[in-house]
This record gives C-alpha cells, structure tokens and sequence, in this order.
C-alpha cells in the first residue's frame, strides 16, 4: 500500500515510463485505473498553488497521458489549473511541447490554456534580444589536434591531369 502523500509522484512516474517504453494506444487498462486514481483520489486533494508535481512532470503526465490514449477532456480540465499556475516556470520547449499535445488531441475545451501558452511563447519570443540565428555560442569552439592518419590526412596531394 502507497501513502497518499507518495501516491501522485508514483503514479507520474509510473505512467511517464510506461508511456516512454510502450507504443502509443498501448496499456488500455493501466490507463484507465490510473486515470480513476487521478480523479478519484489526487485531484481533489490537489489544489493550483500546491501541486504535488514540478512544472516539468506536469509537462509530462500531460504528454503521458495523451500518449497513452487518454482523450477525456475531464483529465486535462483538471489538469489545467495547475498547467495554468506554473505557466511562467516552463522552459520555451515544455510550453511548445504542451502546445503540440493539446492541439493535437484537438481538445478545443482546453482554448484557454492553449491562448495562454500561445501568450507565453510569444512573450519569450519578444524577450529575446536580437537574431536568433547570431547569438553567441554557449560552449566556444575547441581547438583539436588530429593525429594524421592515411584516411583524413594524405601525405603527398593527388596530382591533378591536365589535358
């Protein structure tokens, strides 16, 4: 028997690996005992400001679940608040990966926090300073030194024919 305390970092865990490990559709059943756990037992115990689960987790219970085959919109409804909580603390790439999961899923009743990661992602955009094509490297170039060997470094140029 789980704490309840330990209960939604086991069950996050449980349904990222499986869902990491297995085809898309797969563990019909596991999906859905986890899913009445979730809303039976976690969510109303479960409230925006105190989430038992980092941003990122959230990130993936959500990709998780749509994985997995989950297309009830209760699930996301209830997730939603706390997606909504935590929207400044995700990274560029985790609000663009929840951009891809809701949209698509189509899950249209979800049109708020979908304007609201468009929001985010715009306002990130515009933060940035400058072409993103020319920012500055975050680990310079090393200089190497290469043994020469016969494949990389010939020893006598080939001679070039002239006609």
């Amino acid at each position: 028997e789980i704490p309840l305390e330990e209960l939604p970092l086991s069950i996050y865990r449980c349904l990222y690996g499986l869902a990491r490990s297995s085809r898309p559709g797969r563990c019909v059943e596991f999906r859905k005992k986890s899913q009445k756990l979730l809303l039976d037992k976690i969510f109303p115990t479960v409230k925006p400001g105190n989430s038992p689960w980092l941003p990122p987790q959230l990130v993936r219970l959500v990709w998780s679940l749509g994985r997995l085959g989950c297309r009830e919109n209760i699930m996301y409804a209830k997730l939603e608040p706390l997606l909504r909580h935590v929207i400044h603390e995700f990274t560029e790439r985790e609000l663009e990966a929840l951009y891809q999961i809701f949209t698509g899923l189509e899950l249209l009743d979800q049109r708020r926090l979908i304007h609201d990661v468009e929001r985010a992602l715009q306002a990130r955009e515009e933060s940035r300073s400058g072409d993103p094509d020319k920012a500055p490297r975050r680990n310079q170039f090393r200089k190497k030194w290469t043994r020469a060997n016969p494949l990389t470094h010939p020893v006598v140029k080939k001679p070039t024919h002239r006609r």
